[in-house]
């Protein structure tokens, strides 16, 4: 074929699996107490047949469920993965606090409630594990520059007019 196969050298077109989906849209804690939070809300609309709270419920679902399945197709679909995640990990951690401030109001010690919101607080940390890896990686990648390119380069600039416009594919 007289162009490049864009599936061959767009790396976001890649295809990857689910392990691979949940690294990139966060980690396995986070995707898996998002899960939990979709499961809690659901629950709770169930119980409340509150019409407005399910349709949000199966909406969310509905955009989890197609963006897994779009993101193993094509890899550059898993940010869209991300709110979502971020909206069921919220759920999960607001449902588990007011669990824990439930069992608190029970119990007087107030050692035992300053151990508890302590614990609670130090939950709302599990994501930064996520924005440093991600701060790591993004200072490990560089922009690529060899001998192939530097030749090119200066081929370019030595045996081409000054207002030359030059052409290039631009996955390459």
């Amino acid at each position: 074929s007289l162009w490049p196969n864009v599936f061959l050298t767009v790396s976001e077109l890649k295809e990857v699996n689910i392990y691979e989906i949940i690294q990139l849209t966060a980690n396995k804690v986070i995707f898996i107490g998002s899960l939990v939070g979709l499961f809690i809300i659901f629950i709770k609309a169930k119980v409340s047949q509150e019409k407005r709270l399910e349709f949000m419920t199966f909406l969310l679902t509905i955009w989890i469920a197609v963006m897994l399945y779009v993101s193993t197709k094509s890899i550059r679909f898993s940010l869209l993965l991300c709110a979502p995640v971020a909206i069921g990990f919220g759920i999960f951690i607001g449902s588990v606090y007011e669990f824990l401030n439930r069992i608190i109001k029970n119990i007087v010690s107030l050692r035992f409630r300053l151990a508890v919101n302590t614990i609670l607080i130090l939950i709302l940390f599990i994501p930064l594990y996520s924005v440093i890896s991600s701060a790591s990686l993004a200072q490990r990648i560089h922009p690529l520059m060899n001998d192939q390119w530097w030749d090119v380069l200066q081929k370019l600039k030595n045996e081409t007019p000054q207002d030359a416009v030059i052409n290039s594919w631009w996955d390459y």
